[in-house]
C-alpha cells in the first residue's frame, strides 16, 4: 500500500484509488503472513527426523519447493523470522493461526494447502512422533482400565483428561468450534471443505482430475508424473470441492476417484458416490470413474513407489453406477 503508491508518482504512472476497509487490509495481510509461513516452511533447514521421513519417501526436490513442502528449523526460528524478519505481531499471529507449536515445530512434515490461484491458505502438518506418542497413549489407558476396573465413570473421566495425539494437525477455519463452542482463531482465507490440495497446479495438467484421499497420495502420484493428481486431506469430499472443480477455467469434465482400500476408504467412496449422483443431474457432461484398489493393498502412495506408475494406472476402474451394483452385492 505504501510502495505501489510511490513508484507510480515516481514514474507518473495514474493508478486507481484503492478504497479498501479494515475487513480487506485484514484479509491482505493474512494471505501475505501465509506467504511468508510457506516460504520459512520451503526454506528451512530440516530436523534429522523430517530428513530422514523425506529420504524415506525420495520425493524431487523440484516436487517440494513446487508443491510446498518442508518444515521448520524449530518453532523459536520459526516465530523469529515471522516476527523479526518479516514484521507480523504476534497477536495477529495468533489470531490467524500461525503462531501454534502443534504446527510449526521440527517434528512435523507440513504440507501447504494453497487456493485455486496458488496462494498459500493453510497447513497440514504430519506428526512424525505421532506412532510414539499413540503407543504412550495406549499404555496409560491400559493402566488406567487396571486402575479404575468396572468404574465406568471413573474410568472415562481419567480418560477424558489424557491427551489424545492427532497423526496430522491442520489448520482451523475461522468461526465458533461445534465441538467445544470456542471461538477459533480468524483465518478467514483457509476454508478446509472447499480447498483441494495441489488443485492449482493439477488443474493444468487435466484431463482426467485424479483425487486421492491423503497427501503423500497426492504428492507421489505426481512425483511420478501424475502431473493432475489432488487430495482431498483429512475432510471428505464436499459439495464445495465438486463446485470448485466444475467452475474451473476451463471446466473439468473428467474425474477419476482413488481412495484407500480399507474401510475408511469405502465409506469414503460411497460418500462421494452419492454426493455425485445427487449433482450430477445439472452436469450430464462429467465423466467420473473410480479406481479400485486390490483388496489388503496398502495406500496409493505405496502401491505407486511399489509396483510403478504404470501398473497404478492399469488398476481397473469403474463407473458409478457398477460402483453401487457392487457396494449392492449384484
Amino acid at each position: 500500500m505504501d510502495t505501489v503508491p510511490y513508484l507510480a508518482q515516481q514514474f507518473n504512472v495514474e493508478i486507481p484509488r484503492l478504497d479498501l476497509n479494515p475487513e480487506d487490509l485484514y484479509e491482505m495481510e493474512t494471505y501475505q503472513a501465509y506467504q511468508h509461513a510457506a516460504y520459512i516452511i520451503r526454506n528451512s533447514t530440516p530436523s534429522e527426523l523430517v530428513q530422514a521421513k523425506l529420504a524415506e519417501l525420495s520425493w524431487p526436490k523440484e516436487v517440494l519447493s513446487a508443491i510446498g513442502i518442508g518444515s521448520v528449523s524449530s518453532y523459536e526460528d520459526y516465530v523469529h523470522r515471522m516476527t523479526v524478519s518479516y514484521g507480523h505481531k504476534r497477536e495477529f499471529l495468533k489470531d490467524v493461526d500461525l503462531d501454534r507449536k502443534s504446527l510449526f515445530n521440527e517434528n512435523n512434515l507440513i504440507y501447504t494447502v494453497k487456493d485455486e490461484h496458488g496462494s498459500p491458505v493453510g497447513f497440514a502438518a504430519r506428526d512424525l512422533r505421532y506412532e510414539d506418542k499413540q503407543e504412550d497413549y495406549e499404555k496409560k489407558l491400559e493402566a488406567l482400565k487396571a486402575k479404575f476396573g468396572a468404574d465406568e465413570k471413573a474410568f472415562k473421566a481419567a480418560k477424558d483428561k489424557l491427551f489424545k495425539p492427532r497423526k496430522y494437525n491442520n489448520s482451523a477455519e475461522s468461526g465458533v468450534d461445534e465441538a467445544t463452542n470456542e471461538t477459533r482463531p480468524k483465518n478467514t482465507i483457509f476454508k478446509k471443505g472447499s480447498r483441494l490440495f495441489n488443485f492449482d497446479l493439477a488443474k493444468k495438467a487435466t484431463p482426467p482430475l485424479e483425487v486421492f484421499e491423503g497427501q503423500p497420495d497426492c504428492v507421489t502420484a505426481f512425483a511420478y508424473g501424475m502431473k493432475n493428481s489432488v487430495a482431498i486431506g483429512s475432510t471428505h469430499f464436499t459439495e464445495e470441492h465438486l463446485d470448485l472443480i466444475l467452475n474451473a477455467d476451463p471446466p473439468i469434465k473428467h474425474l477419476v476417484f482413488t481412495l484407500d482400500a480399507d474401510e475408511a476408504g469405502k465409506k469414503g467412496t460411497d460418500s462421494f458416490v452419492n454426493l455425485l449422483e445427487e449433482k450430477l443431474g445439472g452436469h450430464p457432461g462429467l465423466k467420473v470413474e473410480i479406481r479400485v484398489m486390490p483388496e489388503g493393498s496398502d495406500d496409493p502412495d505405496r502401491f505407486i513407489r511399489t509396483l510403478g506408475v504404470k501398473a497404478f494406472r492399469e488398476l481397473p476402474k469403474e463407473d458409478l453406477f457398477s460402483w453401487k451394483m457392487k457396494m449392492a452385492g449384484v
